[in-house]
């Protein structure tokens, strides 16, 4: 959308558009004359393009996922129990996700207002298609059994679920691998001319030293078991969620979901922690 699109928008409404409700954009883009059948789906994903484009504008954080770090995300069982709430932890308010076409989905758009994530998914098809998950589900769990596999409206394409919950998840973590460099929202300013939008993406690199030390021991470990199960080498034992609870049991207002993912741990593989994690050099221009 060019920049005039967005002034005007906000002209319109009298608020900048990243303030805007998915609900605002439905309202105004609301066709007027004669009812078309099937025109409110089309409008509810333009509208949620729309809200998605206009809050991920202000900061343009692209989350880039290590391929192997990835690989292990979808591999690894998910923590069902978790409750939904904890997808409030967005590193920004709205955020880019690639995840390099892992279970055909090549990345997506999330946000939360109230109670409700939007995520709009490229799956390839020329248009992001919104999923809305209910942050009152009592846990992951319970929202999954409902986007497990989404069929897109008029098209014979399935949306696996499982990839966008677990990097989610891991983005709303205690301690995702952003490398040397955390990301930290700067809220948008605004000038006279209105609310400033940032004028290039920020790729956060998410997973590089989780992805190197993968990529070490594998190569170190090879094939990690033999037919019959025995483990004959040493071998990396399964990448896992680690969930609890803290604060007092008595006092619900002020206990907090902890949740980190796990690594694949090296079994008598030398360094046998990550303590000493392989270094990356990248290339600064």
């Amino acid at each position: 959308m060019p920049p005039r699109f967005w002034d005007t928008t906000a002209a319109q409404f009298g608020l900048g558009t990243h303030e805007l409700t998915l609900a605002d954009w439905i309202n105004g883009i609301q066709p007027t004359g004669e009812y078309v059948p099937g025109a409110e789906l089309w409008i509810c994903i333009f509208a949620a393009r729309l809200a998605s484009v206009a809050k991920w504008r202000m900061s343009k954080g692209i989350y880039r996922f290590d391929r192997d770090l990835l690989k292990e995300l979808a591999d690894t069982p998910t923590l069902e129990e978790a409750p939904c709430d904890v997808l409030r932890r967005l590193p920004e308010p709205c955020i880019w996700v690639d995840t390099h076409g892992v279970d055909n989905i090549d990345g997506f758009f999330a946000f939360y207002e109230d109670n409700v994530l939007t995520v709009n998914v490229d799956v390839g098809i020329g248009i992001l298609y919104p999923i809305t998950i209910h942050l009152n589900n009592r846990s992951i769990g319970d929202a999954m059994l409902v986007y497990d596999e989404t069929p897109l409206e008029g098209q014979e394409v399935y949306i696996r679920t499982k990839i966008i919950f677990a990097t989610l998840l891991y983005l709303c973590s205690d301690s995702p691998d952003y490398g040397d460099k955390t990301p930290v929202y700067q809220p948008p300013k605004k000038t006279k001319k209105g609310w400033a939008a940032r004028q290039s993406p920020q790729i956060w690199d998410v997973g590089v030293r989780i992805g190197a030390t993968i990529r070490e021991y594998l190569q170190k470990t090879g094939q990690d078991e033999c037919a019959s199960g025995r483990t004959l080498r040493p071998h990396i034992r399964r990448a896992h969620w680690h969930g609890y609870w803290t604060g007092p049991r008595n006092d619900p207002e002020h206990k907090k979901y902890i949740h980190k993912w796990i690594p694949a741990i090296p079994v008598n593989v030398t360094p046998a922690d990550n303590s000493e994690l392989p270094a990356v050099v990248r290339n600064i221009k």
